[in-house]
């Protein structure tokens, strides 16, 4: 079973056709997988990838079945969050995935297969100079050590992007804003 643009061999020449004489030659059938269309769009790693590149995640599940995740394991941070009363869970991944664009997501993140609401910034944290690239989450209704852990991160939807703020106080009023905004929006919570 192959997709309808199959390749294969030196540089790719091969092709279904090849494949289809190469199957008669050889005793073995093909069979011939046509395009999933969906929304006038064909289905593809690409238009996968791309979804993801440009921060789409709410998209994704109409295409694949099933929203964008990752895994990876907690490490332990800065702990500055802990200080703003908004403690976060750091995670370490591969670093050959694909993520999406910087900036804020409604997630739900499972940890010992339960799964729990959460609030993930992707990025370098522009209001920290130098700050290395982070995946950061605020899990809603969770209390415990996540350090080692390793945990699934599941995409819900794009919140907002990156942002620069004066001082740290600001920074973390808007991650309480937007901790709100996530219950009143997704969880229901008033």
């Amino acid at each position: 079973m192959v997709g309808f643009n199959y390749t294969f061999g030196y540089k790719g020449e091969g092709d279904v056709e090849k494949l289809k004489e190469l199957g008669k030659k050889y005793n073995f059938n093909v069979e011939i997988i046509e395009p999933l269309i969906i929304d006038n769009l064909r289905v593809s790693s690409t238009l996968i990838r791309d979804l993801i590149r440009e921060g789409k995640v709410s998209e994704i599940k109409k295409y694949l079945g099933e929203n964008f995740k990752i895994q990876g394991r907690i490490t332990k941070g800065k702990h500055l969050g802990n200080t703003f009363g908004v403690p976060t869970a750091n995670l370490k991944i591969d670093e050959k995935i694909i993520l999406p664009k910087s900036g804020v997501y409604y997630t739900k993140m499972k940890v010992d297969d339960i799964w729990y609401d959460g609030l993930t910034n992707l990025g370098f944290n522009p209001t920290f100079p130098d700050h290395p690239y982070a995946i950061e989450t605020y899990l809603y209704d969770f209390d415990g050590n996540l350090y080692d852990k390793k945990v699934e991160l599941e995409f819900i939807d794009f919140i907002r992007g990156e942002k620069k703020f004066k001082n740290l106080e600001e920074l973390f009023d808007r991650i309480k804003s937007d901790i709100d905004f996530v219950d009143k929006k997704y969880r229901n919570k008033k």
